[in-house]
């Protein structure tokens, strides 16, 4: 029988702490991904991945975060970067599709989830660029869903649609020309 590599459990584990919902989640992912496309060397002590007999007896503080040890090892392992790009980007795109709003909490957690990629990547622009069109169409008082825009076939119209829900609109044609942009480069965002 084959079992699943080692990689593969990684790539599992740190799409679950993607999806989760839970901000605390999303910085445990950031231990596992790369963050940007640079090698990352990491080593471990030997001593420092099993917890000592001495610290494992000592009483648990009664404050839920003042001196609370992890008892898992540290991770030596890193997604690869183009993996890493992948996971934040499918786990993006489910917060971005199930927000109501821009002020949704998906839409939040869809922002953290990009930040964590700190290189330069299409895939995150193109997300960033998204939530950005949502923002404007939001200020321009369009009120769409966040997964209309993404599936929009004729995203340009959009813009002609803040042009006639706010009659003073032309008057921000860098705004306007702003939103033609992000909602241009982030075509590739379509499913």
């Amino acid at each position: 029988l084959k079992c699943v590599t080692e990689p593969r459990c990684y790539q599992i584990l740190a799409s679950a702490l993607l999806a989760s919902s839970i901000r605390e989640h999303l910085q445990l992912a950031e231990g596992l991904i790369s963050c940007s496309d640079q090698p990352v060397v990491t080593t471990v002590k030997p001593s420092s991945v099993a917890p000592t007999p001495s610290s494992s007896l000592r009483p648990r503080s009664t404050s839920p975060n003042k001196g609370r040890r992890s008892s898992l090892p540290p991770i030596t392992y890193r997604i690869p970067f183009d993996v890493s790009v992948r996971l934040v980007v499918e786990a993006t795109r489910e917060y971005f599709n199930s927000a109501a709003s821009l002020g949704d909490n998906d839409m939040i957690l869809a922002r953290e989830c990009l930040s964590l990629i700190k290189a330069d990547s299409d895939p995150v622009h193109a997300e960033f660029n998204l939530i950005e069109a949502v923002g404007l169409l939001n200020r321009f008082s369009v009120a769409i869903l966040p997964l209309q825009v993404r599936l929009s076939t004729d995203r340009l119209g959009l813009v002609q649609s803040c042009i006639k829900a706010s009659p003073m609109a032309y008057k921000q044609s860098t705004e306007l020309l702003h939103l033609g942009h992000c909602l241009t480069s982030a075509t590739s965002t379509k499913p």
